[in-house]
């Protein structure tokens, strides 16, 4: 549990980094509700965490509700019955998206066997969506082609 004073004197050994050398440093901007997070009774704006071995389980705990609500939306829309594809579509953009914020967002955070886990899944999910698109358009091509070639008069 770390405690914050108030009134604390800083020693003279300590060592302040530049704003500019502050902006160098990764660092993972803790989601709060309004963005407002409330230590010891004090209101605390956009408070950065520095430290990696602090920003992992705030980083695993929201990839991990992302990824299960992605996980559950997607297998629902490969399941749902959509002659157009739409859906498949859609599911496929999701996916996308997701691994895009992960790479863009949270890479630099997470721990490779992790991102490894994440991405063999949602390889397979795409593999298995674009499998069914295709088969899809094929029948709406087998489709069109038998309406086509019916009897003329």
């Amino acid at each position: 549990m770390y405690v914050i004073e108030k009134n604390k004197i800083i020693s003279s050994k300590a060592k302040f980094l530049n704003v500019c050398d502050l902006e160098k440093l990764a660092y993972f901007l803790l989601p709060s509700k309004n963005n407002v997070v409330i230590i010891c009774n004090e209101k605390i704006n956009n408070l950065k965490i520095f430290n990696l071995i602090l920003i992992h389980p705030c980083v695993i705990k929201i990839v991990e509700k992302k990824y299960k609500k992605i996980l559950a939306d997607v297998t629902e829309l490969l399941v749902s019955d959509d002659d157009s594809g739409d859906s498949i579509k859609l599911a496929l953009t999701r996916m996308e998206k997701f691994r895009q914020e992960i790479k863009n967002k949270y890479r630099i955070f997470l721990e490779k066997e992790e991102l490894n886990f994440m991405a063999k899944q949602l390889s397979i999910l795409q593999k298995q969506a674009k499998k069914q698109l295709i088969e899809l358009q094929n029948y709406l091509v087998l489709s069109d082609n038998n309406a086509k070639s019916g009897k003329n008069r």
